[in-house]
């Protein structure tokens, strides 16, 4: 919810402060860097999720990926 308006400072905030992460977690926070052009900030985060036993991403993950990347100006 802080990411979708506008607040990134207060979604990593939370992020960070859950003890446990799913998927969606992990995803819902991809698309807010995504959603505000941080594509590094996102392919970050995925690296962090990767290293996480037990996440896997999902088709969903990608497509943010695909958009961070996108909105950044990372296409290639």
């Amino acid at each position: 919810m802080f990411a979708k308006w506008g607040s990134l400072a207060d979604a990593c905030k939370v992020f960070e402060e859950m003890p446990r992460k799913n998927i969606r977690k992990w995803t819902s926070m991809i698309m807010g860097f995504a959603m505000h052009g941080d594509g590094k900030s996102a392919l970050a985060l995925f690296d962090r999720m990767k290293a996480q036993k037990g996440i896997k991403p999902k088709q969903v993950t990608f497509v943010s990926l695909l958009y961070a990347c996108s909105h950044a100006g990372l296409v290639k």
